[in-house]
C-alpha cells in the first residue's frame, strides 16, 4: 500500500552557486550518511589524483571538473532525499538527511532505503532520478511493508 509520494526539482545552477559559496565537503557531511560521505571523499580523491572521473561519473574537460562531479553527486542525493522526505514526512515527522541512504545495485540501478532499522521494517522506497536542461528531478514512492492496511494512517 502506498504511504506517500514525493517529488523534488533542483536547479543545478543554484546548487552549484551554493557549492561555490560553501565548502562542498561541509555540505556533503550535512546531507550524506557515513557510507555516502566515503564515496564522496573517494570521488574527490580519485578525481584529483588521476585527473579522471571515478566510475559512474561523467567525464569533464572543464577546469572545474572536480566541482562538477561533486555537484552531480550531491545534487542527486539532495533531490532524491528531499523527495523521500516528502513521501515519508506524514508518517515520520522527525526524519533527517542521514536517515536515508542512496546506493547502487551491482547492475547500477538506484537503491534508496532508510538507515534506521525500524524505518526499513515499515517502509520500502522506490526512487527515480532524472537530470537534463540544468535540472535534477527526484521522485520517490514510499510503500508500507507487510499486508495492505496494516499500518493505517499515522
Amino acid at each position: 500500500m502506498i504511504a506517500g509520494i514525493g517529488i523534488d526539482i533542483l536547479s543545478l545552477a543554484r546548487f552549484k552557486s551554493l557549492l561555490l559559496k560553501r565548502d562542498p565537503s561541509k555540505l556533503a557531511k550535512r546531507i550524506c550518511t557515513v557510507k555516502e560521505y566515503e564515496l564522496f571523499s573517494e570521488l574527490s580523491h580519485e578525481q584529483s589524483s588521476s585527473g579522471r572521473p571515478t566510475k559512474g561519473e561523467a567525464p569533464s574537460n572543464e577546469e572545474g571538473g572536480l566541482i562538477d562531479h561533486q555537484l552531480r553527486f550531491l545534487s542527486c542525493r539532495w533531490a532524491l532525499k528531499e523527495a523521500a522526505y516528502k513521501s515519508l514526512s506524514p508518517h515520520l515527522p522527525g526524519i533527517t538527511w542521514k536517515d536515508l541512504q542512496i546506493t547502487h545495485s551491482p547492475i547500477g540501478s538506484l537503491v534508496l532505503y532508510p538507515t534506521r532499522k525500524e524505518y526499513r521494517e515499515r517502509f520500502e522506497l522506490l526512487g527515480s532520478l532524472s537530470h537534463d536542461a540544468g535540472m535534477v528531478v527526484g521522485v520517490v514512492i514510499a510503500q508500507f511493508k507487510g499486508r495492505p492496511g496494516a499500518e493505517g494512517l499515522a
